[in-house]
Formats: C-alpha cells, structure tokens, sequence
C-alpha cells in the first residue's frame, strides 16, 4: 500500500508519540533509553500539552512509576517551529514547580525533532536528552503492518517537511520598533 500524507503537523507527532508509548514497550524503550531508565515501568498518567499560566507549556508528558517512584518525562516536538526564548528552561521550571506540589518525584526532560533540527537550532543544543525522527522512523521501518506504515508515512514526511533547521536571529531594531508599538 502506497500513503501519502500532504503535510505532517506536530500536533500528529504528539500524538503519535502518545498513542505509541502507552500502547508499545518497544517503541517507549527508545525514549526510556534516551534518558537512562532500564528498570520496568509503567505509565500512570499521559498528558498530550501540559499547560502551567507561569511556565508555559509541556508538549507531552508520561508520568511513569518506576518501583514505586513517580518519574515525570517532559517531551519537546518540534519539526522546525521557533524554539521559544529559553525553552529547555522553562521545561525544567515546570517540572520542579510539579515536584513541590507531588505531582511526581523525578523527571526528566528531552527534545524530539528531525536530526537537522536538532544539530542547526541553538535552544535544542541546550537539551540534556535528544530523539531523532530517524530514530522514530528506522523504528517503524522494521515493522510490516499496516498501521506502522502509516505512522512511517507520518513521521518520512515530518523530516521531509523540515525545511533547514531553522533558526531564528531577532533583528535588534525591529525588536526595538515592535516594542515601541504596544
């Protein structure tokens, strides 16, 4: 079966990426892995845009239990948006602000984007933990079933669509200016 999918939005990588870790050992173990958890775990609570009014937002989050301890995983997706002034940041923020009021115990944060994105964008340089779309996609290319060739069609076409990893430079005067009107 041939698939064509006309654009791939990030909103379709969030929730593929939900659909599968919750469902998918294998698939979770390439983020698990990521950010140094082996030990057996088991999701509690998955959250597709965790919104905090002073930090912003979480794209997704998996609070796991580990051998009883709450383990929190921040996801970043991107394909090739603007990272906002001092994301990585604001993720951590997030999640201690979540830790003092038990949500969980322990976190752990980390980006998932087109390999261009990552090695171009300034903001994903300051991520501890990284996922590759490739990673993603040479996943599913081991897989024969026809859903896991749609979910390939997906995310083939999220990297296609990622223009160059870009990477936004502010113009000082046109800053400036933009102030200057409000």
């Amino acid at each position: 079966m041939n698939i064509k999918i006309d654009t791939t939005l990030e909103r379709d990588i969030d929730l593929l990426i939900l659909e599968e870790f919750i469902s998918n050992p294998e698939f979770a173990s390439i983020f698990l892995n990521e950010v140094g958890i082996s030990e057996a775990c088991s999701v509690e609570t998955a959250i597709h845009s965790k919104v905090d009014t002073e930090f912003g937002e979480s794209d997704i989050v998996f609070v796991l239990n580990i051998n009883g301890k709450r383990h929190a995983l921040h996801i970043e997706d991107k394909i090739d948006a603007l990272a906002m002034p001092n994301q990585s940041g604001r993720y951590h923020d997030r999640a201690k602000k979540d830790i003092a009021a038990d949500e969980y115990d322990e976190y752990s944060v980390l980006i998932v984007a087109p390999e261009k994105y990552l090695e171009a964008n300034k903001e994903s340089h300051k991520y501890t933990h990284k996922v590759k779309y490739e990673q993603l996609r040479d996943y599913f290319l081991t897989k024969d079933d026809i859903r896991s060739k749609y979910k390939l069609a997906l995310i083939e076409r999220a990297i296609t669509d990622q223009k160059n990893g870009y990477q936004y430079e502010a113009n000082p005067g046109m800053v400036e200016f933009c102030k200057k009107m409000n």
